[in-house]
This record gives C-alpha cells, sequence and structure tokens, in this order.
C-alpha cells in the first residue's frame, strides 16, 4: 500500500516532491485549483469554525508551492445550520465553481450536503464530523475524524477498567451525541456495567437542573454526558453545586479552550475522549506549524487547528496527484494512511477510517492527558 505522509513546512514539502518526482522533471505549468469550505464562522460554534479556517489557510499556504499551482479557496459560514449549509454548498458548487469542499464541523451540516456533493461529483472532505453514514454516501464522502461509535466505545471501555459502578448516561437529541451514547451503553452493558439511566437532555438550559435531579435521585457513581460543549459544561456545573461528587465524563466537544474561558475552574477532574493532538510534541512539524500558527495569528492553535490543517493538507494531496496524472482525486484518498498534526489516519477502501483517541483531563482549567 502507498503511504503518503502529509509534511509540513517548506524545506520538508521541497524534499517530500523531490523524493516523489524527479528533480530534473520539466516544470508545470502554474494553474489555480480552486476549493471551497463550509463552516461555522458564527453562531454559538463559531469558535470552532474559526480555528478551522485559520488551520486550513496555513496548510494552503504550505501545499501550494511545491506542487507550482496556486489554490484559492472560497469559505462559506453555515452557522452549524444544514439549510444554511445547503445554500452555501450550492453557492460554491453554482457560483465559485470550486472542485472540491472541506466541511462541514458536524454531521447534521454534513449529512445535509453530502448526497449533493456526491450527485455533482465533487470530493466532501469533513475534518472532524463523525457519523457513520457520512462516508456511507458514496465514493467522493471522507471524514478524517474518528467515528461517533468508536468514540463512545473508547471512553465506555475508560471508565470500565476504572471500575466505575453505576452509570447514568445523558444525550442531547442530535445523530452524532446519539451515536456516541448508544455506544457507550452498549460497551460499558457488554462488560457487565451497570447503566442506571439512559435519558436524553430536555431543550433549554433552564431544564437542565429537574433532570440532573432526577439523575441525583438514581445515585451514580458516574455520569456520562455526549453532547455539544455548552450543554455539557452547564450540567456538569449544575452537578456539582448540587453536591454531586460523582465522576464525569464526556466527548470531545468538551475538549475546546472556550469552554476553559467561559467556565474557568469550574470543569476540574472531567474525563474528556477526544482526537489526538499534542502541541507540545517537539517533533519539527509540530513545532513548526505551532510557531508559524502563533506568528501569523497571534494565538496558539487548537485540535481543530490542526484538523483544519491535516484536512487541506490531505485534499490538496488528493487534487493535485490526480492532476498530474489524470486518475481520480478519490482514487488518492481511499485506501491511503496519512500522517499528519492529528496522528495517523488511515482511510479504508470503504471510507471508514482508524484513528486515534486519547483520554484527556481537566486539571487547573488545562487539559493534561490521562
Amino acid at each position: 500500500m502507498n503511504r503518503p505522509k502529509i509534511l509540513i513546512g517548506v524545506v520538508v514539502l521541497f524534499i517530500a516532491v523531490g523524493a516523489v518526482f524527479p528533480l530534473n522533471a520539466s516544470p508545470q505549468p502554474q494553474q489555480t485549483i480552486k476549493i471551497g469550505a463550509i463552516l461555522p464562522l458564527t453562531g454559538d460554534a463559531a469558535s470552532y469554525g474559526e480555528d478551522c479556517r485559520r488551520g486550513i489557510e496555513l496548510a494552503l499556504e504550505d501545499s501550494s508551492r511545491p506542487y507550482q499551482r496556486s489554490i484559492d479557496i472560497v469559505f462559506e459560514d453555515t452557522k452549524a445550520d444544514p439549510k444554511t449549509a445547503i445554500s452555501a454548498f450550492n453557492k460554491l458548487v453554482n457560483v465559485d465553481k470550486i472542485q472540491a469542499v472541506i466541511g462541514g464541523m458536524f454531521s447534521s451540516t454534513t449529512l445535509a450536503v453530502a448526497p449533493l456533493a456526491q450527485q455533482a461529483g465533487i470530493i466532501l472532505l469533513t475534518p472532524t464530523a463523525a457519523d457513520e453514514k457520512i462516508p456511507a454516501t458514496g465514493d467522493h464522502i471522507f471524514s478524517i475524524y474518528p467515528s461517533a461509535s468508536s468514540e463512545g466505545h473508547f471512553m465506555a471501555n475508560r471508565l470500565e477498567e476504572q471500575v466505575i459502578g453505576r452509570i447514568a448516561v445523558l444525550y442531547q437529541n442530535q445523530t452524532a451525541t446519539k451515536t456516541i451514547a448508544a455506544a457507550f451503553v452498549e460497551t460499558i452493558q457488554s462488560r457487565g456495567g451497570s447503566v442506571i439511566l439512559n435519558e436524553s437532555i430536555p431543550d433549554g438550559k433552564y431544564a437542565y437542573r429537574s433532570i440532573m435531579e432526577k439523575v441525583a435521585a438514581r445515585r451514580p457513581t458516574a455520569i456520562y454526558l455526549s453532547a455539544y460543549r455548552d450543554p455539557v459544561a452547564l450540567l456538569i456545573i449544575i452537578g456539582k453545586e448540587m453536591g454531586l461528587d460523582v465522576v464525569y465524563a464526556t466527548q470531545s466537544t468538551l475538549y475546546d479552550e472556550k469552554a476553559l474561558s467561559d467556565y474557568p475552574g469550574k470543569l476540574d477532574g472531567v474525563l474528556i475522549s477526544g482526537p489526538y493532538f499534542d502541541e507540545s510534541s517537539v517533533s519539527w512539524e509540530m513545532i513548526s506549524f505551532s510557531t508559524r500558527y502563533k506568528e501569523k495569528f497571534l494565538r496558539a492553535p487548537s485540535v481543530w487547528s490542526a484538523y483544519g490543517y491535516d484536512a487541506a493538507d490531505i485534499l490538496t494531496y488528493a487534487l493535485m496527484r490526480s492532476a498530474r496524472d489524470a486518475s481520480k482525486p478519490q482514487d488518492k484518498l481511499a485506501g491511503q494512511t496519512f500522517n499528519g498534526l492529528t496522528g495517523r489516519t488511515k482511510i479504508k477502501a470503504d471510507r471508514t477510517i482508524e484513528k486515534e483517541i486519547v483520554l484527556y483531563r481537566i486539571e487547573k482549567n488545562v487539559f493534561v492527558r490521562d
């Protein structure tokens, strides 16, 4: 199997190109590749989208040089809304005439546009959507994020290793969060664990206290929450205020610096399953990425920045290589393994992926790998 490696930085990229293509090959004419990105750039989820956008921009700066082609990108705001995502996608295809799309960041927006991309024959690569139905849409649809069920299985196994007894499960009524919760419950029960409550989270934060009172009445030793960032944070804070001294565990939506800044010191002790990203790594690639990101954007990169970078780098690889040998871009993705900022991404022939998940704990308002 051919195993291309994502390489970061101009020097390494030129070396890679020299290794793949003969150094005495004739220069290719300058051409432009045009891609689009649909991300949540306004609204409650804007912090995810803005970080991802920055990572994409940095990756495209790196990728355009060695391939001797410029890369143009058009960003569209989904507001994390499926209908808005459809309008954004149609605009990118019909007006901007893009060749491929990065996004969306959530399963709901990605699933809304995936059939349209498949029908149009346009590659859609989501950096962070986890629903298993996404790659099943068709041969033009890809994700590089751990699947929802794999995240649920992972946390269940880690909690069972800690001999957690009575577990209450609360989930948000969204496709991906329900899938994560279902996988979590299935794994806990298969290992002989006890799920004493498995219930959806009511809409509206004013109903959160009542659901936590219901949880408290069951006397759990752990609470697992499968929901987006703010509902998870608010439910945990309410539970702590009620004196619920239990293990709190959740999924990667809480793995966001905005959660720490919005709720400082109130989420300590929470366990989080999340994608691999180690900004403290001493690898040349990570040091280069982190340094250039801070210089350009005057802030530290997040895991969502890294996923944006890797998504853009992988997509660029597929488009550039397919343009050179007149192959299909999807054939440069399926069956390949990429190494990037977010670890090893193996895209299988059916477009499902193998991806590392790690456990984090919040300590003194900092994410610490457990």
